[in-house]
Order: C-alpha cells, then sequence, then structure tokens
C-alpha cells in the first residue's frame, strides 16, 4: 500500500503541474492562470513553493448574504473547492471526504476550521440549492457560495484553476466542469500553499488538518535529494514492467484477432456499486470483460430507480453524455471514480447504504445483462482499498 501512495503521489505532482497551468482553455488568453511550482509531494498532498493568495472573490452565500472570501476567511484555516451540484461523483466524494475528516478532530479545530464550496455553475446552483446540496454532501458547517460567473472565473484563476461556463448541448443536456484541485490556506499567513488531488482519502485529509489549522507548513526533508534517485531507477522499473505487460495484451488481443477464441463478444460484469446518493441524482460503476474474440458496446442502461438514465465520460474536469462505450475484444470497460460512469439523474428514490439497485446494461451484439449495484457509502472507492 504503501509504494502505491508514493507512486500516486509523484502522479499528482505531475498532474498539478499541468492541471494548474492548462486548464480553462475557454478563458480570455490576456489573463494567464497563475503560476504553480511544485516544492514537495508528501503523500495526498502537493506542496507549493510559490504559495497562492486568497483570491479576491465576493460572492453570495447559502443565505443569501454578501460574502467576502478574504475578508471572511481571514486568520482562519481554509479549504476551498470549485464544484458543482449536479455532478454525481467527484464533487460529492471531496466534500465527504473533507466532512469525515472534519468530525475527527477536537470540537475546538471544527469550529476553526473554514471548508468553502464555490460552484462553477452558477445559473443552476442558487442560495438555496447549495443549502440544500451542502449538508447532505458535506457537512452544515461548510460554506457555499454563487454568484456571477465571471468573478467565479477571475477567483479560480487567481488560485491556478481554470474553468469553463458551463454549455448547453443539443438534446438539452447542461456541461459543467468542476476543479480537480482543493487548496488549503494556513492560519498564519493566509497563503495557499497545500494542494490536494481528487484521489485524496479521508484518512488523507484526517491526517493533514491538524497541520492546516495550526498552520505548519510541510518542509522538504534534508535529504530530499538522494532520495529522488532510487524514486528514479523505481519509476524506470516501472516504466519497463508497465511496456512488458503492454506487449503482453497486445499479442492476446493478436490471437484474439487470429480466432484463437470466440469470435462473439463473451461478457461479464464484476466490481458494480453505486456510491450512495446525496441529492436526486447518482452515479454508478460497474467493470465488464470481454473474453471474446469481437469488441462489442454498451450502448443504454435502464432500472427502475429512474427514468433518466445515461451514460457518461469525463475529460478536463467535464462530464459529458456519450452514446456508446467501445468494449475491446480480449479486454475491458472500467468506469470507475473520476472517470466513466453511468449517471442516474431524478431518482424516484434515494437509496441508502446497504441497499441494492437493480440496472440492465444493454449492448450492441450482447443480449442484456442484469447486475445489482450495491449501494456504498459516498467516499467508497475500490482504488483506494
Amino acid at each position: 500500500m504503501r509504494k502505491k501512495t508514493l507512486t500516486s503521489a509523484a502522479a499528482l505532482a505531475v498532474t498539478a503541474v499541468l492541471a494548474l497551468t492548462a486548464c480553462g482553455s475557454g478563458d480570455d488568453p490576456a489573463k494567464p492562470l497563475a503560476e504553480v511550482s511544485v516544492q514537495e509531494t508528501a503523500k495526498a498532498a502537493t506542496v507549493l513553493d510559490q504559495p497562492f493568495k486568497k483570491p479576491d472573490l465576493v460572492l453570495t452565500d447559502t443565505k443569501g448574504q454578501s460574502y467576502d472570501f478574504r475578508e471572511r476567511t481571514k486568520g482562519k484555516p481554509t479549504l476551498i473547492y470549485f464544484g458543482y451540484t449536479n455532478c454525481p461523483d467527484v464533487c460529492p466524494l471531496t466534500m465527504s471526504n473533507i466532512a469525515i475528516a472534519r468530525k475527527s478532530l477536537p470540537k475546538a479545530d471544527q469550529d476553526k476550521l473554514q471548508v468553502v464550496f464555490v460552484t462553477t455553475d452558477p445559473e443552476r446552483d442558487t442560495s438555496a440549492e447549495l443549502a440544500k446540496w451542502l449538508p447532505s454532501a458535506g457537512d452544515p458547517s461548510f460554506i457555499g457560495l454563487t454568484g456571477d460567473f465571471a468573478t467565479i472565473q477571475a477567483g479560480a484563476r487567481q488560485i491556478g484553476i481554470g474553468i469553463d461556463p458551463a454549455t448547453k448541448e443539443k438534446d438539452g443536456s447542461v456541461v459543467s466542469m468542476h476543479g480537480a484541485q482543493v487548496i488549503a490556506f494556513s492560519p498564519k499567513t493566509d497563503a495557499g500553499y497545500v494542494l490536494y488531488g481528487e484521489d485524496t482519502t479521508a484518512d488523507d485529509y484526517a491526517k493533514d488538518l491538524p497541520k492546516i489549522i495550526r498552520g505548519r507548513r510541510r518542509e522538504p526533508p534534508r535529504s530530499a535529494r538522494t532520495r529522488r534517485r532510487p524514486r528514479r531507477r523505481a519509476g524506470a522499473g516501472r516504466l519497463f514492467l508497465r511496456l512488458v505487460r503492454v506487449r503482453l495484451r497486445i499479442r492476446l488481443q493478436l490471437r484474439f484477432r487470429a480466432g484463437g477464441s470466440s469470435e462473439r463478444p463473451q461478457l461479464s460484469v464484476s466490481g458494480a456499486y453505486m456510491p450512495e446518493p446525496v441529492s436526486d441524482l447518482a452515479a454508478g460503476f460497474v467493470v465488464i470483460t470481454n473474453k471474446g474474440g469481437t469488441p462489442d458496446k454498451l450502448t443504454s442502461v435502464t432500472g427502475d430507480i429512474s427514468d433518466d438514465i445515461t451514460i457518461h465520460k469525463t475529460e478536463n474536469q467535464k462530464m459529458m453524455e456519450v452514446t456508446s462505450f467501445d468494449i475491446p475484444a480480449g479486454g475491458k470497460l472500467d468506469l470507475e471514480r473520476g472517470g466513466s460512469h453511468i449517471m442516474f439523474m431524478d431518482l424516484k428514490h434515494r437509496p441508502r447504504q446497504g441497499e441494492k439497485v437493480r440496472i440492465e446494461l444493454h449492448f450492441e451484439k450482447t443480449d442484456p445483462v442484469t447486475v445489482e449495484l450495491p449501494v456504498k457509502e459516498t467516499t467508497y472507492n475500490p482504488a483506494q482499498q
């Protein structure tokens, strides 16, 4: 588990730089994103050697009152996240993880911590909607802010987060995007010096929140330079193993194409689950393996729980509906948190943890398959188990 964590952390450092300097392609190019320089990666956290100033944001809170972010959080340990309430996956996961970590703190520290959720979809996320969503997705103490999108976008850019306005598709669906990071600000300096990616767990936050609340800044270890070389060699080793696996996979696929297995798709479903929803929408996840010699497609999903079930992919923090997902011969389709998923809109009832949701998967070439999705806790992520 430790090796996996370090690998994820190293990847996060690279992802952080890319995400914080390249997002928001639709923004004004004359106003570049704030520059980011990564100093150190410590497990889930990425420490910035050039901390951000708190963004200049004056928006509207869940009570309909004006909220000056800099003024109201001055001298307080603060976490900020940009997301939207119609996100069925990453946004409620992030808020729930922080809420769980917050509850592990002493009462006095809980009261000090400011958690601010800024919507990236203000047209739909009114003060009333945020007031309804935040207590379920996170905690009643969390602060929800909405307002003019241009103001929100400008504030996000000040801390290196690029967001685009929501767009409406031809079918009437709305495509919104969320930020990929939570930024933590020190109560001593009001500077944002720690960044958390979407893979951060409740345990990760629980370990770091006491340090954040006390304004303790992570410092790189004295022997950091001597430690980097072994990591590079380990990385090269992992890359070699990955190339070997790719070659083996190619050979297997060539055998399938040569008629080494059944010509029809042979599908099996595993890893099915639904995180407990926090609103009237939900996400579902499955792994579909094709042991046959012919590719197939997942074309639709039906179920009694909703009359509006669609399939979505997530790219550059944007969730988009698609007409199908490919299931390659000898390969698999992995619907996973933060990526492709099944989306359930307008739930007829909100399932609770421990229940099961029955759905039917429809394919291009194979007969429908009935699957039960066990409802797990909101923060459940098998990739982190």
